[in-house]
């Protein structure tokens, strides 16, 4: 067969381009604080319309098992972070991981972790369990007190001295 036309004088084709890839998450880190709690919309449809109401919640919880006290409690707000830019800027993770995720939340000041068992209560801040609180098993660990978690809102950390005997099964479920 005989072609008039050079192959010089083809186009070039396109190159094909690369599939564009999936979104990644970039870094992330938690602010973890102490001090004021900052309050969603769903604790507040819940009726907690203050750090404070949050913090006596919080608290009641802490008194209903055995040995704790309202006082010896330290009240944390925690935030996942997200970068998307090698942490020029952070932005709030409104998601969790489908598993959640894994915190350490620091030792309160003046609790000796080998002379204390310590508690950890968490708030629920949306959803239809928003103001609602659970216990949570700690592990205690040389950075704090690590928990596994599938909702980030407040934390609130009880201790009382090792001496103190739980007393009850659930107590002692509840308590590191």
């Amino acid at each position: 067969w005989s072609s008039d036309v050079c192959s010089s004088d083809l186009p070039t084709p396109e190159p094909t381009p690369e599939p564009t890839p999936e979104p990644t998450a970039g870094p992330a880190v938690f602010r973890i604080q102490t001090g004021p709690i900052e309050i969603t919309e769903g604790m507040r449809a819940a009726g907690i319309t203050s750090a404070e109401e949050a913090r006596t919640r919080l608290g009641r919880m802490a008194e209903a098992v055995d040995g704790f006290t309202a006082e010896n409690m330290t009240v944390y707000d925690v935030t996942l972070l997200r970068s998307d830019d090698d942490g020029k800027t952070w932005t709030v993770a409104r998601e969790l991981p489908a598993g959640g995720v894994t915190i350490s939340l620091p030792y309160p000041a003046g609790a000796d972790r080998e002379e204390m068992r310590f508690l950890v209560i968490h708030m629920f801040s949306a959803g239809s369990n928003a103001g609602g609180v659970e216990t949570l098993t700690p592990t205690a660990t040389e950075e704090g007190l690590t928990v596994t978690v599938r909702s980030l809102s407040p934390f609130a950390v009880a201790w009382k001295s090792r001496t103190a005997v739980p007393a009850t099964e659930t107590d002692r479920k509840s308590v590191v």
